[in-house]
């Protein structure tokens, strides 16, 4: 037990206050004054608040400062804070409020040295071990000093890297290249597979080629939404709509082409329906693909009316339809022909005729009707002057490369028979498929970096003095990543990399589901997992004014993935796995999305591309401030990038990374999440997410309790009205000077009954 008796302050004169300016920290027996408690302040075993001090240095002198100095001093005050679920940051008071000696100290230095004035702000509380403890530190910062009757009021800056980081987070840094610890890796390229969609006009093959009755050019019109054309630098895609127009171009002599019909194609009987006489034979109708050497025809093998019996080319088969074996077969009714049938094979589309006219005459096309054969019955399908056949076609054909030389056309054409008729094919519906795959690039070597070197540089550039450390992930992908800026892939001289805190913080969030925390001057990136330690490190007993509820702002209708959808210029970029994904939740209590997105780029597709520009336009010095992730790996002795690699950053390894916060809106349920779209080439796949951090919940209170938790991110626990709380610290809040306690904010992890 003690008491310490504390004298009224006497009144300095500014002469006096010189004399006595130094005045070193004084013992702990140096009374403290608590306002509201008069003269004398009586402590019995373990006091209830905390004992404060001030000092305040001045060039090198060190001013304790009596209570009545810092006319503010009940508000002082320290919290700790989790910003977007991260590691806990410690903050404090930035306002302060002097008088009397402080007062006078503080504006003798601002008149001498104006904004040159120097001077930091110091508070200590005292520990159970009756010692002194620095609080925290800072300079006073004079363009903010603001007085009046005899009170100054001043902010002190706060320096602590927390604050930093958030004042220069999006502040946008550049740095050469060649300036940073670089790696030289070798680069992989892509096999660039396009695909093209091309629907064909019916009733088609009007516009006649280089004069040619014979041949009948196809109109052709791309499908834009069924195309997937990832290059242009070999082949180029057009609609071809008349007689000197070509779907494909082929730039440069490279790739070979796939061409497959799809479709329905009506078969006339009748040479009638083509305005030739009745005696005429029936032309054959074929299609095919055309270069411009004239002669090289690849036939697509569609239909064939010939030798005046409708037949069909099906997958190299001439099929004969008709009963008997030719037109000139007529029967004199149904039960005839069903009798000339049974001694042949049946099958649907079979046909004959009935009637009493003659093959060749106006006639037998006019009076004479077609049966045909449908699923076991004779069907009456009308005169043979409008009889058809509708069948589906399934071709295709390859263009190999030794016909694609440089400048080379391709188109597709009609051919007929017939020198008198126009080439013409009656088209119900039909698309063509075509297909290329550009020659693999050669490889290259580019200068990349570690992330940690990246993260390093920024800090560097934000502050001084501070370590920056990645943990390893249990998947070791961290260790195998690495950056490498667009300007370097493009060989452009001078290489830069730009790139903010925020930009690296996301994409480690979004990726890998890390996050930061500060240890004095090391800051180190790590898995969400790890701030959120599964043990209790401190139980409070005396715990006031509990208070639960739900934090609604973590539950989550939508979640998206991943990363921005790029356009590669005119090219189409669906190919791409790494853009985003969507996902919807169980839970529509709230419209709030999720949003995961990386501004770092790990698209394949765009880094081949980038490549390309590295090839064809060496002259080329633009600017470019996108940056790419790579994943290596050691094939054959030697560490390289291949395009594949690039699958582990994928949007759903996103979702996955970060599942145990997601999961928290389950409140210790698993969470099902179901892929609703993706602007990527990927599979509809749902994720389940358990493994919940902690819940929604949230738990306020008070607690005469001053010691903090010995691990910050760690569990506290508390029991209130029969249950008992386990959380994590979201917000704690004490003044120094005021005999109240702290006032918690705890994230929930558990609720169990007593």
């Amino acid at each position: 037990m003690g008491i310490f008796i504390t004298n009224g302050r006497k009144k300095h004169t500014q002469k006096s206050l010189k004399a006595n300016k130094i005045s070193q920290i004084t013992p702990l027996c140096r009374p403290q004054r608590f306002r509201g408690f008069g003269e004398a302040v009586l402590f019995v075993g373990n006091f209830v608040g905390m004992l404060t001090k001030f000092t305040l240095t001045i060039g090198s002198t060190t001013h304790e400062l009596l209570d009545d100095c810092v006319k503010n001093w009940n508000q002082v005050s320290f919290s700790l804070k989790r910003t977007d679920y991260s590691g806990v940051m410690r903050s404090f008071s930035r306002e302060f409020v002097f008088c009397n000696d402080a007062y006078d100290l503080l504006m003798d230095e601002y008149l001498t040295n104006g904004f040159s004035a120097s001077a930091v702000i110091a508070v200590y509380t005292i520990t159970n071990r009756w010692l002194w403890e620095k609080q925290f530190e800072a300079p006073l910062d004079f363009s903010t000093i603001e007085y009046e009757q005899g009170q100054l009021t001043i902010n002190a800056l706060d320096n602590t890297l927390a604050s930093i980081i958030k004042a220069k987070k999006s502040t946008k840094y550049e740095f050469l290249v060649s300036d940073l610890n670089t790696e030289r890796l070798i680069l992989h390229r892509m096999s660039i597979k396009s695909s093209a969609l091309m629907n064909v006009a019916v009733n088609t093959g009007a516009h006649d080629y280089t004069g040619d009755t014979n041949i009948g050019i196809v109109g052709l019109t791309l499908n834009e939404n069924g195309s997937k054309i990832m290059s242009t630098i070999y082949m180029e895609v057009s609609d071809q709509s008349n007689a000197n127009s070509f779907f494909m171009l082929c730039k440069e002599h490279g790739p070979s082409l796939g061409v497959r019909i799809h479709g329905l194609l009506r078969c006339w009987l009748s040479p009638l329906h083509f305005s030739l006489s009745a005696s005429s034979t029936t032309p054959v109708q074929t299609m095919g693909l055309y270069t411009d050497d004239e002669n090289d025809t690849f036939a697509l093998r569609a239909t064939l009316l010939n030798d005046n019996i409708l037949q069909y080319r099906y997958h190299g088969s001439v099929l004969s339809t008709v009963v008997g074996g030719s037109l000139q077969h007529v029967y004199a009714d149904l039960n005839a022909l069903k009798a000339a049938a049974a001694g042949e094979t049946l099958f649907n589309y079979k046909f004959g005729i009935v009637g009493g006219a003659s093959y060749g005459s106006a006639d037998y096309w006019n009076n004479n009707v077609v049966y045909e054969y449908v699923n076991g019955n004779w069907v009456n399908k009308g005169v043979a002057k409008d009889y058809y056949q509708d069948r589906q076609v399934d071709e295709g054909a390859t263009v190999s490369d030794t016909n694609l030389i440089s400048d080379t056309h391709v188109r597709l054409a009609v051919t007929s028979t017939s020198s008198s008729l126009d080439a013409t094919l009656t088209i119900q519906y039909a698309t063509l498929d075509l297909l290329w795959e550009d020659p693999t690039g050669a490889v290259v070597e580019c200068e990349v970096v570690r992330p940690v070197t990246l993260a390093q540089a920024l800090l560097n550039k934000m502050t001084s003095g501070v370590t920056v450390v990645i943990d390893a992930d249990t998947a070791g992908v961290i260790a195998d990543t690495r950056l490498v800026a667009a300007e370097t892939i493009r060989a452009i001289p001078f290489a830069k990399i730009y790139a903010t805190f925020k930009d690296f913080s996301d994409w480690m969030e979004t990726v890998f589901g890390y996050t930061y925390k500060i240890e004095g001057n090391i800051l180190t990136f790590t898995h969400r997992s790890n701030v959120f330690i599964n043990s209790v490190s401190k139980v409070m007993d005396d715990v006031n004014g509990v208070k639960y509820h739900v934090n609604d702002s973590l539950i989550y209708a939508d979640i998206e993935a991943g990363y921005a959808k790029k356009e590669y210029g005119e090219i189409d970029g669906r190919n791409e796995k790494n853009f985003m994904s969507y996902y919807s939740s169980p839970y529509t209590v709230t419209d709030n999305k999720l949003t995961l997105q990386s501004k770092f780029r790990a698209d394949s597709y765009g880094i081949e591309f980038t490549l390309q520009k590295r090839d064809n336009e060496t002259q080329d010095d633009k600017s470019d401030n996108d940056l790419f992730v790579l994943h290596i790996a050691a094939v054959a002795g030697a560490t390289a990038y291949r395009p594949s690699q690039n699958d582990v950053y994928s949007p759903s390894e996103c979702v996955e990374n970060n599942e145990g916060f997601i999961a928290a809106m389950g409140n210790g349920a698993s969470v099902l999440l179901t892929m609703t779209s993706s602007d990527g080439a990927n599979e509809l796949e749902n994720i389940t997410c358990s493994g919940n951090l902690f819940t929604v919940g949230e738990l306020q209170f008070s607690t005469s309790e001053t010691d903090l938790p010995a691990d910050l991110h760690a569990l506290v626990q508390i029991d209130s009205g029969g249950y008992r709380y386990k959380g994590y610290l979201k917000e704690a809040e004490a003044r120094f000077g005021k005999i109240k306690g702290v006032e918690y904010t705890l994230i929930v992890k558990s609720i169990t009954a007593l």
